[in-house]
C-alpha cells in the first residue's frame, strides 16, 4: 500500500519541478507517520484481541466454577437435611420414649453426627486475585458481584467447618464396629468424587443391629447416665440447630451461586 502512495506521489511532484524535492521531502514524512499509525492499530487490534480473548477464556473458567460449585451446594443440602432429619429423630426418641430406645435409635444417633467438609470450588479466582488479573472480568458490575460472592463464601465457611459437641459425644460412645456397620450400609461415599457431591446418607436404611450390639451401645451411650440426665438431648438439640444454620447458609449461597450464573449469562465479554 505505502508503495503505490509513493510512486503517486513522485509522479505528482515530478508535474512541478521547483517544488519536487519539497513535495518529496514532505511526502516522505507523510507515509511514514502514515505508516506508524497504521502499525500502532494493527498493534492495538492485536492487543485488544489478545484481551478480548483472555477475558473470554477467564469468563467461561468462571462460570465453570460456579457450575461445579452449584453442584457441591446442592449436594450439600441434600446431605445436611438427612442428617438433621436423624438428629430431629434422636431428640424425638429421647423426649418421647427413653426408656425404649433400640436399633432405630442408634442408627439415628449416628448419622445425625454426619460431616461434610466443604471444598470451595474457587481456583480461577484465586489465580485473578494472586496475578492481579482481576479486571480480566471487564464488566465491573460483574467483577463486583464476583469478588462479594466468594468473600461471602469465606464468613459462610468458618460456620461451615465449625462443629458443635454432639459429634464427638456419639462417636465416642458408639463402639466403632457399630459405625463401620453403619456406615456400609446407611452410606454412600464414593472417595473418587468427593468435590462435586458424591456422599449421601441413605434416606430409609434397612439395618437391624442384634441385641448384643445393642446392648453394648446402649451401654456405651448411657456412659454417666448421659442418657436420663439430659445431657445427650441438649447436645442432640443444638445438633439440630447448628446443621439448620449451616443448611440455611447453604441455600443462601446456592441462591447467590444462580444469580450469579445468570448475570454471568448476559455480562460475557
Amino acid at each position: 500500500m505505502i508503495p503505490f502512495f509513493r510512486k503517486l506521489r513522485k509522479k505528482m511532484a515530478d508535474d512541478n519541478r521547483p517544488l519536487k524535492y519539497a513535495r518529496y521531502a514532505v511526502g516522505e514524512i507523510v507515509l511514514v507517520v502514515i505508516g506508524i499509525l497504521i502499525a500502532l492499530q494493527v498493534n492495538n487490534w492485536n492487543l485488544d484481541s489478545i484481551a478480548l480473548n483472555e477475558s473470554r477464556n477467564i469468563h467461561d473458567r468462571l462460570e465453570e466454577d460456579l457450575s461445579n460449585e452449584k453442584i457441591v451446594l446442592t449436594g450439600r443440602i441434600e446431605y445436611y437435611l438427612m442428617a438433621q432429619d436423624h438428629a430431629k429423630k434422636t431428640v424425638e426418641a429421647l423426649t418421647d420414649h427413653p426408656d425404649s430406645l433400640g436399633s432405630e435409635f442408634i442408627i439415628n444417633a449416628y448419622q445425625a453426627s454426619q460431616s461434610w467438609m466443604y471444598r470451595n470450588v474457587r481456583d480461577t479466582y484465586d489465580e485473578l486475585i494472586s496475578t492481579g488479573s482481576i479486571k480480566l472480568i471487564p464488566d465491573q458490575e460483574l467483577r463486583k458481584r464476583v469478588s462479594s460472592y466468594y468473600d461471602e463464601t469465606d464468613i459462610y465457611m468458618r460456620i461451615w467447618y465449625n462443629r458443635v459437641d454432639y459429634r464427638e459425644l456419639a462417636r465416642k460412645h458408639i463402639p466403632y464396629d457399630i459405625q463401620k456397620k453403619i456406615q456400609s450400609t446407611c452410606e454412600i461415599w464414593m472417595t473418587t468424587n468427593q468435590q462435586f457431591g458424591a456422599n449421601v446418607i441413605v434416606e430409609n436404611c434397612e439395618l437391624e443391629l442384634t441385641e448384643d450390639e445393642i446392648l453394648r451401645t446402649m451401654t456405651l451411650l448411657n456412659q454417666n447416665n448421659q442418657l436420663r440426665d439430659g445431657h445427650f438431648l441438649l447436645a442432640a438439640n443444638r445438633q439440630v440447630a447448628d446443621l439448620e444454620l449451616k443448611i440455611g447458609l447453604y441455600k443462601r449461597k446456592l441462591k447467590a451461586n444462580e444469580e450469579l450464573l445468570k448475570l454471568m449469562l448476559v455480562s460475557k465479554p
